[in-house]
């Protein structure tokens, strides 16, 4: 269950237990509202539903793994119910209308609509001819008035490059009368707009509305807003328009993942919400009554609620050991119990709407991999007083030493309780199993889940890309998702269809199979999540130009033919040619004491012969070197000679004494 919190007197908000015990987690929310709040809760104006258009730029986004879904590729028609209740009790209705051409924005509409039933109370039904609806439809970018028109049609559009959740829920968030973040009246406070760096034409994006036109209903100034404008924003060169006065917000403002938390309190605020549509429960077992739940008194031992076990989790799965006095789980300890003892927990009572359901939680097993967590229903019929147990999930092979997402749909329209069974597998055993992190909501399971592991550290050391396992689609597709991560960028994230093993029984191509991939916050509260999601359809008519594969080929240049010079030369006696530093040679045959020599080694040479060649040589050496030095010390002499004679007229003898 949620905490109900303390309220923070300085600022009106909501702070809970845990946010108190870290503020790491909290970003030290008390300090952030002190600064930064300035009106009265008791204030209670509503924000004034207007009909101002308001454009928004279309930017990219990248996701990763999550379900599959097919998706219809006729045009249908959607539509938006909000129930709004008055001071008075009553309701009042809003509807959309969906008429799109592109079938993945129709799919992305419909999860976008999800969002918001899961985090408020906000509904979306189809439109049978109520006088006022929003018609969606591709028009040029992402725009949206503000507020109802209570004009009857009431266009928004989702234009190229829109199709994604977060652009759609900002733009819903225009119609349900919201302004941008940074057009509140404080705004000058927190940001600063540089106003020459902005796009001629475009500066009444930048306008601050007063309090007449708009109210931030006493929540502080928000940058992580999914309404804030990001750095950039209708730049006409590179450098950003918004410069945000706590610098470490910079890069954050602008984002289009998910609603802030600040996003829906104010949504729920003005919409009178207490409580979400969808969402049924989460527990992190931080408070000690664990969420209402009760050990069975038909089993062997009771599930712990701790906060380390010596073998195993050293700590929770919501905290990670960040936060000190804080940081539960739910533990069976398998080593006290015999093979087949079990230990059972049990939700508290359930009240279902939707006819099915997602259950989520994180699962820890320290002890045999023979161990086994089993989810019974106890479902109650209108005659059953102690509910009927039935099995719908055994989970057996469980990893040891991590925590593991698991996902298991229900499909429940009676009221119901949730049974954990613990069950003691045979082999050795030092700990046990653990829970965390239950979360419980009226929406689709995912189909698949990939577990990367070190992601931190493979980004560090450059690991260029990372491919999930096969998987396979409801249909029967084969497909890996991969992950290309360089540091300080941005994280690529590719779907493969490859080959599997129903090949050979599928439509090809396939038609309208839309693919949703999505980077999970693991915030342990579901609704406070802000997961970056993307998905992409199949679509036969989306064609890519290939005819330059049919274009002629100019006719390469023919090489040039390299002259054999060896082609003229004739080694003989099993000489061989070859070629060096462009003339031809042979290179002669030799044995153990004869050879082949000569131009074309036609001459044989032997051992014998070398003897007399060699002396042969050294005596005309010799001669040559006594010729030379004959010809040498005769020519001195001469040539002394005549210097000598030459010299004696001119001799003068100096006396030493």
């Amino acid at each position: 269950m949620r905490e109900s919190g303390i309220h923070c007197p300085l600022c009106r908000g909501n702070v809970t237990r845990r946010e108190r015990a870290c503020p790491e987690r909290a970003l030290d929310l008390e300090n952030i509202m002190r600064k930064f709040s300035g009106s009265c809760r008791c204030c209670a104006k509503q924000v004034g539903l207007l009909s101002d258009l308001v454009s928004d730029q279309a930017e990219a986004s990248v996701g990763a793994v999550g379900s599959i879904c097919v998706a219809d590729s006729l045009v249908v028609v959607a539509a938006i119910c909000m129930a709004v209740k008055t001071d008075s009790g009553a309701c009042r209705h809003y509807r959309l209308a969906s008429y799109l051409a592109e079938i993945n924005a129709k799919g992305v509409i419909l999860l976008a609509f999800e969002r918001y039933r899961l985090k408020t109370c906000l509904d979306f039904k189809p439109w049978t001819g109520e006088k006022n609806y929003i018609s969606v439809f591709k028009g040029q970018g992402c725009w949206s008035s503000v507020g109802n028109k209570q004009q009857g049609r009431q266009e928004l559009s989702i234009g190229k490059n829109c199709d994604r959740i977060g652009s759609v829920q900002h733009e819903l968030l225009h119609a349900l009368g919201f302004w941008h973040e940074q057009s509140r009246s404080d705004r000058d406070d927190y940001v600063k707009i540089v106003w020459d760096r902005i796009k001629p034409g475009r500066q009444h994006n930048f306008n601050i509305h007063d309090d007449t036109k708009s109210d931030f209903l006493n929540v502080p100034y928000d940058y992580i807003s999914i309404m804030h404008y990001s750095k950039n924003a209708f730049n006409s060169g590179s450098k950003p328009t918004i410069l945000t006065k706590m610098t470490g917000f910079e890069d954050i403002i602008g984002q289009r993942m998910d609603f802030s938390n600040y996003d829906l309190q104010k949504l729920n605020r003005l919409y009178n919400c207490s409580s979400s549509l969808s969402f049924m429960d989460s527990c992190s077992f931080e408070l000690e009554n664990v969420c209402g739940m009760i050990q069975s008194t038909r089993d062997s031992t009771d599930w712990q609620r701790v906060s380390q076990i010596p073998g195993g989790p050293q700590y929770d799965h919501s905290d990670m050991g960040k936060c000190k006095g804080s940081g539960f789980f739910m533990h069976f300890d398998s080593s006290s119990v015999n093979v087949g003892g079990t230990a059972v927990l049990e939700s508290r009572t359930l009240y279902p709407k939707r006819g099915f359901q997602c259950l989520e939680f994180y699962l820890h097993n320290s002890g045999s991999e023979g161990n086994l967590l089993n989810i019974y229903i106890r479902n109650y019929s209108a005659n059953g007083v102690n509910g009927h147990l039935n099995l719908v999930k055994q989970i057996k092979e469980i990893p040891t030493g991590n925590w593991q997402l698991y996902y298991v749909t229900l499909r429940m329209r009676n009221k119901f309780k949730l049974v954990f069974e613990g069950f003691r597998g045979s082999g050795a055993s030092s700990g046990g199993l653990s829970i965390d992190d239950i979360n419980l909501s009226e929406t689709h399971c995912p189909h698949h889940v990939w577990h990367v592991r070190k992601f931190k550290q493979a980004i560090a050391n450059r690991t260029s890309r990372l491919l999930s396992p096969p998987f396979y689609s409801p249909k029967g597709y084969a497909f890996q998702i991969q992950l290309t991560l360089k540091p300080q960028a941005d994280t690529g994230v590719f779907f493969h269809l490859i080959s599997g093993d129903n090949d050979n029984k599928l439509q090809w191509p396939c038609p309208w199979q839309q693919v949703t991939v999505t980077l999970l916050d693991q915030n342990p509260d579901i609704r406070q999540r802000m997961s970056n999601q993307l998905s992409i359809t199949t679509d036969p008519f989306l064609t890519i130009d290939l005819s330059y594969l049919d274009s002629t080929q100019n006719q390469p240049i023919p090489t040039s033919v390299v002259n054999d010079l060896c082609s003229v030369v004739t080694c003989e006696n099993g000489g061989i040619c070859t070629t060096q530093d462009g003339k031809a040679e042979c290179r002669c045959p030799s044995g153990q004491d004869w050879w082949y020599r000569g131009e074309r080694c036609e001459k044989r040479g032997s051992t014998r012969d070398t003897i007399v060649i060699a002396v042969s040589s050294t005596s005309a050496v010799f001669v040559l070197m006594l010729m030379v030095t004959f010809i040498s010390v005769y020519c001195t002499r001469k040539r002394y000679r005549q210097r000598t004679s030459s010299n004696i007229a001119t001799i003068t003898l100096e006396n030493v004494s």
